[in-house]
């Protein structure tokens, strides 16, 4: 198997507690023998088939349940040392075994069976083990009678299905872990895109917004630029109107100046009158043709400025289009994030349930 990160793995991670005690408990009434289950720390199952020799006596007592669970990892980390089964004595002179659960190259637990021996007890090493632990002697060997004994081969033979067993959880365990942890990349992956998806469209929204009220704004400048414009060309007029006014004043100073002279000393005092009024004329003339020069070239710069804005507003609402097409592709993408998201909230929950 492919070796991955398992350092923090622990065998209830990647087996179902419930369904590895259904599995020993179809073995030993298969085969009669009691099994436990233990990780690294020490039991995740309860003992199948137990026997009260083991049970009520020897793990009864403190120091005894002490020497069990230390039998029971010591044992199984031996058969992982050495990837395969693994038969020796317990602290009590019964004989176990153990199969290791393994993921790559990494053990995680183990399968431990056993309470059986090869041969009749020796009931002086029962007596002294009895005092270590604290129980009646007498009692305990009449316990050590009840406890079956096997041949070797037996004992073997039910070591070697319990590792094919416990390969089999290890192959399925490793499975298992690697799509809890693929399903949990892909419900975070998901999640991100999510989140940055929602993010850009409230991006891209704002931008949109900010689109709309510049296409706004930019039909208003429209509108006065056209209105400036009327109101240049009226000015115009009135600066032409006196224009013209100031030549029919010029004529009439002109020709008042005509009859002054022909009246002579009489005429005098008008002759400085008309060649005022002619003066004044002349300025009138000359300001309203400055006033029509400025008017022209504000009137220019008014339809420039007001083409401009027109080109200004057709590329905006360009990019509003544009930008109501990428919502919509945003919308859609959104759409296939949360399609994603919800996938992987299925498998969390189907591997949950495994």
């Amino acid at each position: 198997m492919k070796n991955t990160n398992l350092s923090n793995v622990r065998l209830t991670d990647v087996i179902n507690v419930t369904t590895l005690q259904k599995i020993l408990d179809a073995f030993s009434d298969t085969t009669g023998i009691s099994t436990l289950a233990v990780d690294l720390e020490g039991p995740v199952t309860k003992m199948t088939k137990p026997s009260r020799f083991c049970m009520n006596l020897t793990r009864g007592t403190s120091e005894g349940l002490k020497r069990c669970n230390e039998c029971d990892i010591q044992g199984g980390l031996k058969s992982g040392k050495f990837k395969k089964p693994a038969a020796y004595y317990c602290h009590a002179g019964l004989m176990d075994f153990a199969a290791p659960i393994l993921i790559g190259d990494i053990q995680i637990g183990s399968l431990v069976g056993g309470q059986v021996l090869p041969e009749p007890p020796k009931e002086d090493k029962i007596r002294l083990v009895a005092k270590e632990i604290g129980v009646n002697e007498d009692e305990y060997i009449t316990a050590v009678r009840d406890i079956r004994v096997l041949s070797k081969e037996s004992i073997e033979a039910a070591a070697n299905l319990l590792f094919i067993i416990a390969n089999t959880l290890s192959d399925v365990g490793y499975q298992k872990y690697i799509g809890n942890d693929l399903t949990k990349k892909l419900f975070e992956v998901s999640h991100n895109i999510y989140e940055r998806i929602t993010e850009v469209e409230n991006y891209v929204n704002k931008v949109n917004e900010i689109n709309s009220i510049l296409v706004n704004r930019f039909n208003t400048l429209i509108a006065s630029a056209d209105v400036s414009a009327t109101q240049v060309e009226e000015i115009d007029q009135v600066a032409k109107y006196i224009n013209n006014v100031s030549s029919q004043t010029n004529l009439l100073g002109l020709n008042a100046s005509i009859e002054a002279s022909r009246a002579r000393e009489y005429g005098a005092g008008f002759s400085v009158i008309a060649q005022e009024i002619r003066k004044l004329s002349n300025m009138n003339s000359e300001q309203s043709k400055k006033i029509g020069t400025v008017l022209h070239t504000v009137k220019d710069s008014i339809f420039n400025m007001s083409d401009q804005i027109k080109d200004t507003n057709e590329n905006v609402n360009e990019n509003v289009e544009a930008l109501n097409q990428i919502i919509n592709s945003i919308f859609d993408l959104r759409q296939d994030a949360e399609l994603l998201e919800t996938f992987g909230h299925k498998l969390s929950d189907l591997n949950s349930n495994d």
